[in-house]
This record gives structure tokens, sequence and C-alpha cells, in this order.
């Protein structure tokens, strides 16, 4: 698993898992992910939270707000904590969104793009509770990545909204979106 991250995102994995023993959470989840990008300086997630003025004291206390300290047990530092259902799949989507940029390996914007597409979780709670525009960092992420206006458009029609109807985006494709890429057979 390792060597489908770039260092910076290893780094935020294990900044990740001992910001979830921190609390004293049974498991790693969306917010310790969104801590541990603002812990990471090097990567480009954490320069575009700086820009958005998300600091660490900011997600720190949003997580004491909203969640507490859990009831785990301080055990060692070896000890490892699986992630919850929502960060693995945060995990999968920072793949996915890896491959939509041409990147051979998950970086820390991947990881911030990944949380930025979910509204339901506890990291995008957190970053409107800071008054944050997800989809204006969204697109200053992706800015970042050094994409075309054509390229970010194109990347934008492949992103499935994050309001709307996940029920049907799971069930039906977009005909507009595939007609639009010449996927649909006109004749």
């Amino acid at each position: 698993m390792d060597n489908l991250f770039t260092p910076s995102a290893r780094q935020v994995l294990v900044l990740a898992q001992e910001q979830a023993k921190y609390f004293r959470h049974q498991a790693v989840g969306t917010e310790h992910l969104l801590l541990a990008l603002t812990l990471e300086t090097n990567g480009i997630a954490s320069k575009v939270l700086q820009q958005f003025i998300v600091t660490e004291t900011d997600i720190r206390e949003e997580i004491e707000r909203l969640t507490g300290y859990g009831t785990l047990k301080r055990n060692g530092a070896n000890n490892y904590l699986p992630y919850s259902p929502r960060a693995k799949e945060i995990l999968s989507i920072a793949g996915d969104e890896a491959k939509r940029t041409n990147s051979t390996k998950i970086g820390t914007e991947h990881l911030l793009l990944a949380l930025l597409r979910n509204d339901d979780i506890l990291s995008s709670r957190i970053l409107q509770s800071l008054n944050v525009d997800t989809r204006k960092m969204y697109q200053t992420v992706i800015h970042k990545l050094g994409l075309s206006e054509a390229q970010i458009k194109r990347f934008d029609k492949k992103v499935p909204k994050k309001n709307g109807t996940p029920t049907l985006n799971s069930l039906a494709r977009n005909l507009n979106v595939l007609a639009e890429d010449n996927k649909i057979d006109q004749s």
C-alpha cells in the first residue's frame, strides 16, 4: 500500500493515526485525515488549506466540539487503528482522483479532493462550520495541479456532483456527459 502514496501522503496517513489516538477514537476518520493534511506542510493540500485560512487549531477545536474525546485506552504507538468506513471510502476516492489527474501516486492533493467531494462526512461538516467554500477549494486544488481550463471543464464533468442525486448516479449513467464526450453511438 505504501507504494501507492507519495511521501507526503504517507506522512498524512501516519499523522492521521496519531491524531485518532490523541483523541482516543476507535478508528481513523475523515476528521483525522483533514487534521493531518494541515499538519503535513510539504504537500499541495496543506498549502491550499493555508490559503483558505484553515488551521490545525481550527480543525482540532471542531473535532473536540463535534466528537469530543473517545474511550480508547492509550496503548503503544505501534498499535494500528483501523480506518472508519468513510475514511476507507475517501482513500478509494483519492485513488480515483489520482487516476483522473493522470498521477501515478496518490498525493495530499488527491486526499483533499476526495474529502471535498462528499458533503456528508465529518471533515466536510468541519470545513462548512469554518465557513469554507468547499467547491471553491476544490477548484483551487485542481488549478494548483496545473490543469488547463479545458482539462478542468472535462474533469468537472466526470466528477459526480456532491449534492443532487447520489442514488440515481450510482444506478444510472448521465447520457448528457456521455454525449458531450462523443461516447454515444449517434447512428
